[in-house]
């Protein structure tokens, strides 16, 4: 037996579309053109799919990158804002200790300027800019004060306890700017203009 093409097509799609099903042979190709249509319409349907899906893909990878961008860039941002932190209440530490180690009697005569030094810091006059000296006590002088390239200001003050005959409050308070990030605005006249972070410390000295 020998089939046309109209035939051979129905065969493949419905295979008991076939002679000896009842079907005319119009019936027969108009049926397979049909299911060969609905077969590309499938097709065409699973390649969009697939291409919503793959920008999906795209979207969320960028979502994800801008999201740890972010999460380095403020891990960074808070992890310096912590060092200067803990830098200045080295050098409020620091002041504090080399005064009260000045004894008593020569507390207000101290000079960092001359008293104290060390390698990674350096101790100038700033010529009355700094923070604000502690409500109630005597002021002593405001220095200005470099370490590791980092600007900071201190006002050191005292007082003595009224209550407590021969003791004498030292108090040291540091500020710096916060924003100071880089060279080009790490410079003294800058970082003065914009202390915005403070950190006070005192201690006691007894006759």
């Amino acid at each position: 037996m020998t089939f046309n093409r109209s035939e051979k097509v129905s065969q493949i799609c419905h295979p008991e579309r076939s002679e000896g099903s009842g079907l005319g042979k119009r019936e027969i190709l108009r049926s397979a053109q049909n299911d060969m249509w609905s077969f590309e319409v499938v097709s065409k349907s699973r390649t969009a799919v697939t291409l919503i899906e793959v920008m999906a893909a795209i979207v969320i990878l960028v979502i994800a990158v801008l999201g740890a961008s972010g999460y380095r860039y403020y891990s960074t941002l808070d992890a310096r804002r912590a060092d200067f932190q803990n830098a200045a209440a080295r050098i409020a530490l620091l002041l504090c200790e080399n005064w009260r180690g000045r004894g008593y009697d020569r507390t207000i005569t101290f000079d960092p300027v001359v008293h104290l030094t060390s390698d990674n810091l350096t101790v100038a006059d700033s010529g009355g800019v700094g923070p604000d000296y502690a409500s109630g006590f005597t002021p002593l002088a405001r220095y200005e004060i470099t370490m590791d390239g980092v600007h900071y200001w201190a006002a050191l003050s005292w007082d003595d306890d009224v209550a407590t005959e021969g003791l004498r409050a030292l108090n040291v308070v540091v500020a710096w700017a916060q924003r100071q990030t880089g060279s080009d605005d790490n410079t003294a006249p800058v970082a003065a203009a914009g202390l915005d972070k403070t950190f006070r410390l005192t201690t006691y000295v007894s006759e």
